[in-house]
């Protein structure tokens, strides 16, 4: 509700409202056994967002799959696959990520494979996402921007904002990403700076025409990549073209994406080279 959505459902209302539907849970097998089960009147789901990766994938991918074979209501079978699914908007697309263990972890990026995997085997059809955010889309970068010319102005900052660093640990994603807004500022100037034009060839990346943003005023963007999360440099090389794309297959495949402006040891060593190259004096310690 805080993101401005008033009428919602939790896969946990699903699952509550059509418990026959979540068999991989042999807890809720057993529980249907043994206490019977009555289905409930629930409205159609009319959208899918998807915010992280959950906490049992087994079961979000079963009843995931179920709204989108079922357009929404998976009470009745579907006579057949649906030419067109239901909307899905997807966030956050790390394939890994750095967390205490001494290797990354699965994260949405994981999940969302998952998911279109199973769709596509089941219908022989791509799963296609109304909208993809978060990194690397551009939208979260172009964001990103509005809300800095909001906190600049609230320092009362009013000089149009034209230099972006951004720093990430993730190759695939937080530099790709960066690279990718900074391709796209650049097409803008080429087209006379109007957002209207098509610069992103992917619909699910698409900014929409009727976003409310500040005006666009960076003109580039430096990806810094540190070293203290997913990216090692002593088993990771950059440069190598590959046979792997561990990113979104919405993204294209493109070396030069993942390729930072500077590689950093750490934020600090980030801030530094930001600082110098911005023209202050900085005394480096360490």
């Amino acid at each position: 509700h805080s993101l401005g959505f008033t009428n919602i459902c939790t896969m946990e209302d699903i699952k509550e409202h059509f418990p026959l539907l979540d068999m991989v849970d042999h807890a809720n097998r057993v529980k249907v056994a043994t206490n019977g089960y009555k289905e409930k009147e629930f409205p159609r789901v009319e959208a899918i967002v998807t915010f992280g990766e959950p906490n049992r994938w087994e079961t979000n991918l079963q009843l995931l799959i179920d709204l989108l074979l079922t357009n929404g209501y998976p009470k009745i079978a579907p006579e057949g696959f649906p030419d067109h699914h239901l909307p899905i908007l997807a966030c956050n697309m790390d394939l890994v990520f750095m967390a205490e263990a001494c290797m990354p972890r699965f994260g949405n990026g994981s999940f969302l494979i998952c998911l279109e995997s199973l769709y596509k085997k089941i219908t022989g059809r791509d799963l296609k996402y109304s909208a993809l955010v978060g990194k690397p889309s551009e939208i979260t970068f172009r964001y990103a921007e509005h809300c800095l010319t909001n906190q600049a102005r609230r320092m009362g900052i009013t000089k149009p904002i034209k230099k972006l660093y951004f720093f990430g640990d993730n190759p695939e994603v937080d530099i790709v990403g960066a690279n990718l807004y900074d391709r796209y500022i650049k097409s803008l100037r080429d087209n006379g700076n109007s957002e209207t034009c098509t610069t992103i060839p992917i619909n699910s990346r698409k900014i929409p025409e009727e976003a409310e943003f500040h005006d666009q005023s960076v003109e580039s963007i430096d990806a810094i990549l540190v070293e203290t999360g997913v990216y090692n440099p002593a088993t990771t090389n950059l440069e190598e073209n590959s046979i792997y794309h561990h990113g979104h297959r919405d993204f294209e495949k493109d070396t030069k994406l993942k390729m930072p402006s500077k590689f950093a040891r750490d934020v600090y060593d980030g801030v530094v080279y930001a600082l110098q190259k911005e023209g202050f004096k900085c005394q480096v310690t360490g």
